[in-house]
């Protein structure tokens, strides 16, 4: 088993070197829709966020600190918002983004069939998430 994680990290910091190399020599722009902050410090030219829809200040921060190279502050960004990152995945999406918006007073709009309201399960979740940001 020690064998297997040595293995599997030295796996995973060749996969991310190489991830990085292919990112700033490809001749074209990546976009990420998850997983930005890892994304953006390997090179990534910038994210499609369901999450921004909600608190758009944070990701264009966490953006704007990873191309100036400052991963600390990117970093503390990721980790504060990664449970609102997560809440939005809550159901399928739209469904947990255009509950957030509501309540949050803004409008969202109706969804269209065959997606449902939000259960109140996810309703309650969504409440204890935004109310951490408040």
């Amino acid at each position: 088993m020690v064998i297997f994680r040595k293995i599997f990290r030295l796996f995973f910091k060749f996969s991310n070197n190489l991830n990085a190399v292919i990112l700033r020599l490809c001749p074209f722009s990546f976009l990420a829709g998850k997983s930005f902050y890892y994304f953006l410090s390997l090179g990534g030219k910038g994210v499609i966020s369901v999450a921004a829809n909600i608190y758009p200040r944070p990701l264009i921060e966490m953006y704007n600190a990873t191309q100036k190279g400052d991963y600390e502050t990117a970093r503390d960004i990721h980790y504060k918002y990664s449970p609102l990152f997560r809440a939005m995945f809550f159901e399928s999406n739209p469904i947990p983004v255009k509950k957030a918006s509501e309540l949050m007073g803004m409008a969202a709009g109706p969804l269209r069939l065959p997606l449902d309201e939000a259960s109140e399960q996810t309703t309650g979740r969504l409440k204890e998430v935004l109310s951490s940001y408040d």
